[in-house]
Parts: C-alpha cells; sequence; structure tokens
C-alpha cells in the first residue's frame, strides 16, 4: 500500500506539472486550459451543435456553455443559424480557433516530448506496455462498476 501511495502522489505531480506547462505554453496565446478538448473536437467534427459537441466529449451541454461563450468571445468559435432548424445554432471553428487547434495541438506534442525526453526506445516501449496495462485494468474496472447499477 505504500508503494502505491508513492506512485499515486508521483503520478499527481507529473499531471500537475503537464498541466502547468501546458497552461503557460497556452496561456501566452490565449487560449484557456479547458479549450483544447473543445478544438480538437470541433476541428474533428465541423460545424455542429452544441449537443452534438457535448455528446462527442461525454459531457453535458451546459457543462460547455461558459467554455462556448468565452471561445466565441475570443474569436476562436462563430454561432452560426441551423438551416434545418432557424430557432437554434450550430458551432463552427474560426481561422482564429483553426489556428489556435494547431497550437494547442503543438503544445501537448511539446509538453509530451519533454515529459519523455531521455527515455530509450527499450524505456518507452516498458512505459507503453505499463500504460496499456493499466488502461485495461481500468476499462475492466469500469464495466465491474457500471454493471452494479
Amino acid at each position: 500500500m505504500e508503494k502505491q501511495r508513492g506512485i499515486m502522489q508521483m503520478d499527481w505531480e507529473i499531471h500537475a506539472l503537464q498541466k502547468q506547462c501546458l497552461n503557460k505554453l497556452l496561456s501566452d496565446r490565449g487560449i484557456h486550459f479547458g479549450q483544447p478538448p473543445l478544438l480538437f473536437t470541433l476541428r474533428q467534427l465541423g460545424r455542429c451543435s452544441q449537443k452534438d459537441l457535448a455528446k462527442s466529449l461525454c459531457v453535458s451541454p451546459a457543462s460547455i456553455a461558459v467554455s462556448l461563450k468565452r471561445m466565441e468571445k475570443a474569436g476562436l468559435i462563430m454561432r452560426v443559424p441551423d438551416p434545418d432548424d432557424l430557432r437554434s445554432n450550430r458551432i463552427e471553428l474560426t481561422e482564429t480557433g483553426k489556428a489556435s487547434a494547431d497550437y494547442a495541438e503543438w503544445g501537448l506534442r511539446e509538453v509530451s516530448m519533454q515529459n519523455y525526453c531521455g527515455f530509450s526506445e527499450t524505456e518507452f516501449s516498458q512505459l507503453m506496455d505499463f500504460y496499456r496495462r493499466m488502461r485495461q485494468n481500468l476499462t475492466d474496472y469500469k464495466e465491474k462498476l457500471e454493471g452494479s447499477d
């Protein structure tokens, strides 16, 4: 149990450092930390409803409403009337939003490269094996939890 506690602490510290580095890179360009998933998903989906965007992110539409307002104000997205239903809007990236998505993707890669800097091919391969096992462990556990509902 003591070893697990040490690993959990290290996980939290690494995650916090990744977040701090990424936040520094993104904030210099006016991108808030929670926006990259929205930017990436909008880039992938193209013009879509807030409901479809939320569904793709596995969150409620209300939970992304404030972020979308902030992104609209910053000129990253625009709302376009839905031609099939003039009562609703579609969301799409602006050119600034597309550039921000590209920059955020670069930032994520940059932080990731720094995270694994100096790892040999063997060490990197071992780490991938460990991550796969952890992902499978959590997938199995999630299914078990969902089965108990």
